[in-house]
């Protein structure tokens, strides 16, 4: 009998092939393969599925969340914080964090006045020198320049203004009820009014028409139920009851400050 070289694998792969069982190829066999994905399937399966979202996002939320603890006194920490939310760099940060753990790198864009052909004068940028702040991802480099020329080219007129959800500013109005002040335009406000199971709002009337979206829950403004989905008007000169909710409720208004009832006889 001739001499016969006889190769084999043992392993998780042969394990996988039922090595040993009676029927099967003895030699047969799997190999694993490490695939490494572009950054478009990466960010394809970062929007596509859950468990994608959630092995970038949980880790960078446990950072985030805590956020910091300011070495300062409470005036230029406040200054520091009033700055902070003006640029979004806890989301920006949280942003560039999930680009760096998905793609391998990640960095903060500062975005500066003026013409951007000329240095940077850094003696010139004093307190609110900053225009805005961009996350980008290090990787590919088409995409990199495309996310960084659109914030190079944040458009005309106005800067945004963004009231993120995480921003803690809610303030007490009644027992139960809370608000969050999203926008002045003058006289008019923009606000989230939030009720707990139970919270009760006084009658009132509206100086001003007043706009009310029902978010979530629902509540009697008065005898009226309003449940999410609902739009509610409220003219100038209306007047509404007392607002209950059993289960609690959360609604945008737009209008002026509500007044109290006048006290009748």
């Amino acid at each position: 009998m001739p001499n016969e070289t006889l190769y084999t694998l043992d392993g998780l792969s042969n394990l996988v092939a039922n090595i040993g069982v009676a029927g099967k190829d003895k030699s047969a066999h799997s190999t694993f393969v490490d695939e490494v994905l572009t950054d478009v399937e990466i960010r394809a399966l970062f929007g596509s599925t859950w468990l994608g979202r959630k092995i970038v996002s949980i880790p960078v939320g446990d950072v985030i969340r805590p956020w910091r603890m300011w070495q300062a006194e409470t005036d230029e920490a406040s200054l520091l914080e009033t700055e902070e939310k003006r640029l979004g760099l806890r989301q920006k940060m949280a942003l560039a964090m999930k680009m760096a753990s998905a793609t391998g790198g990640a960095a903060i864009v500062m975005g500066l006045p003026g013409d951007s052909d000329q240095p940077v004068d850094w003696a010139r940028i004093g307190k609110g020198g900053l225009a805005y702040l961009r996350g980008t991802s290090l990787g590919n480099t088409t995409a990199v320049l495309g996310e960084v020329l659109g914030g190079l080219l944040p458009g005309n007129g106005p800067p945004f203004h963004t009231v993120f959800a995480s921003e803690d500013s809610w303030e007490r109005v009644a027992e139960g009820v809370e608000q969050k002040i999203l926008w002045r335009d003058g006289d008019v406000i923009s606000r989230l009014v939030r009720l707990a199971a139970g919270g009760r709002l006084p009658a009132h009337i509206h100086d001003g028409e007043e706009e009310c979206i029902m978010l979530s829950g629902d509540a009697f403004f008065g005898d009226l139920l309003v449940q999410a989905g609902d739009f509610h008007l409220a003219p100038p000169g209306s007047e509404h009851g007392v607002t209950t909710t059993d289960g609690g409720a959360l609604a945008f208004l737009r209008g002026r400050e509500i007044l109290p009832l006048p006290s009748r006889p």
